[in-house]
């Protein structure tokens, strides 16, 4: 289930961050058996790689189950405007990392994109952007996820220091499809008891981990919830698992967690300029996002690197900063997929995606810059 061009990349920055965490247990007296076994040995390890999984696994299911497309319908027949239809339908489906999770919300914003008027280029443009707004405030993110056990900081709190951000990027979005008209339309009736059905499982793991319960006992009771709504077969189980424990990803959070106990306390704040070390953290992150087409894989090789334990705005700044170079990478699968779909080019795609996300950047950078310095 996953594809090919996100593969390869990702595959290639988990043997480098694994060698660079080797390379610098050596230079620092470290026995690198030493640094493998302890990683191994935490449970911190475990509970994080079960939590990315699950959380994995719920998006899958999703998709396998096709209660995604039952909860696009049923929110497109909940609003009424259409930029809220755009952005509801991509932003809900944002929440679930799955395999082309951005072909399933496509159809319904091409849809009501042409119910409006909108180019090509416009209509791909509104599903990536709303797609991946909400990554910035989900405490389930993967990024989220690596960052609470890297840095050592709260899911919630990254999610509330983001928030601002995320109102910009949303208010952004919902601004630069204004000028298009939306004129009625026919639309199914909304089912309330369905709808709400149907976000159980995403709702309670959220609500279970902010009321204290370990991340992955809460992602669990919502897979489990999902399990019981969806009653996936096993074909459908099967594909689920491979997702879900895909090497890769699973790979890649091993390396960081290795090169995170390799540094130990070590900080380049006595090698970089306290001027310079915000704006390289930010470009380090973008940049490998970028090239990896991953934001997880840039977030778990710059987290140990630059942000110290309990580092919230040094943590938000490069999550932020791999969630813009992932944006803009021409490996990302979600824009590659919805270029495809809806017939536009990839390049402008990229050009758009990449003017939106400059001033949530910018903005994201100052916040942090604000929190330093306070």
């Amino acid at each position: 289930m996953e594809h090919p061009v996100e593969r390869r990349p990702l595959l290639a920055l988990s043997l480098a961050v694994a060698s660079a965490s080797l390379l610098a247990a050596e230079a620092r007296g470290l026995s690198p058996l030493h640094v493998i076994s302890s990683v191994v040995k935490d449970v911190r390890t475990w509970s994080l790689l079960a939590s990315i999984s699950l959380t994995m696994a719920m998006g899958g299911l999703y998709r396998e189950s096709e209660l995604a497309r039952e909860l696009a319908s049923e929110l497109r027949a909940l609003f009424k405007s259409g930029r809220a239809v755009l952005f509801a339908v991509a932003a809900v489906f944002g929440l679930l990392p799955m395999p082309g999770g951005a072909l399933l919300s496509a159809p319904l914003v091409d849809e009501e994109g042409k119910r409006m008027g909108m180019s090509k280029e416009d209509i791909a443009l509104a599903n990536i952007w709303f797609r991946h707004v909400v990554f910035l405030v989900f405490p389930l993110t993967p990024s989220f996820l690596l960052a609470h056990t890297i840095a050592e900081v709260s899911i919630y709190h990254i999610a509330a220091f983001q928030t601002p951000v995320f109102i910009l990027s949303s208010a952004i979005g919902l601004a630069r499809f204004r000028g298009y008209s939306e004129p009625p339309a026919t639309t199914p009736s909304f089912n309330p008891a369905k709808l709400l059905l149907l976000l159980a499982p995403i709702a309670s793991a959220v609500l279970l981990g902010l009321a204290g319960i370990p991340v992955p006992a809460a992602i669990l009771a919502g897979v489990a919830i999902l399990v019981l709504v969806s009653h996936p077969n096993r074909r459908q189980l099967a594909n689920v698992a491979s997702f879900a424990l895909s090497p890769h990803v699973l790979t890649l959070v091993l390396s960081s967690l290795m090169l995170r106990r390799s540094l130990g306390g070590l900080s380049l704040e006595v090698s970089i300029p306290s001027y310079l070390y915000i704006p390289c953290a930010s470009a380090t992150a973008a940049t490998l996002a970028l090239i990896a087409g991953s934001p997880l894989a840039a977030v778990g090789a710059t987290l140990p690197v630059f942000a110290g334990h309990g580092s919230l705005p040094l943590a938000s700044l490069i999550i932020v900063s791999a969630w813009a170079g992932y944006l803009c990478s021409p490996l990302h699968l979600c824009s590659i997929l919805t270029s495809s779909y809806v017939n536009s080019s990839l390049k402008e795609l990229i050009k758009d995606v990449a003017k939106l996300t400059l001033p949530t950047l910018l903005t994201a950078i100052a916040q942090v810059a604000i929190a330093l310095a306070a």
